[in-house]
């Protein structure tokens, strides 16, 4: 029990810290980061696994200036220390954090 509100603790405060540095959020739930700006591209792997990227509603990441079809390339730091390097991709929900 002690383990796991550690991790969320760290958890939480690396989304707020994450928040603060990179500026856009995301908007939706699940949401793939694709290897392209569409559907029709397939969603991208951490860098050496076979796990999908997705993100969460709130998670904060670098926006890259190019938008494309409704999409928006980015940065997303998702490893938060565990070790796995999420590709830049395209996602369809984001927003400037005010």
């Amino acid at each position: 029990m002690r383990r796991i509100i550690m991790l969320l603790f760290v958890s939480i405060t690396t989304l707020t810290i994450n928040a603060q540095t990179k500026g856009f959020i995301c908007t939706g739930n699940n949401v793939n980061i694709r290897t392209g700006p569409g559907k029709n591209y397939p969603v991208a792997c951490f860098i050496g696994s076979d796990e999908k990227c997705q993100l969460q509603k709130g998670y904060a990441v670098k926006y890259l200036g190019k938008q494309r079809n409704g999409f928006y390339y980015i940065d997303a730091d998702l490893t938060g220390g565990w070790g796995l390097q999420p590709p830049k991709g395209w996602i369809c929900a984001l927003v400037k954090n005010p």
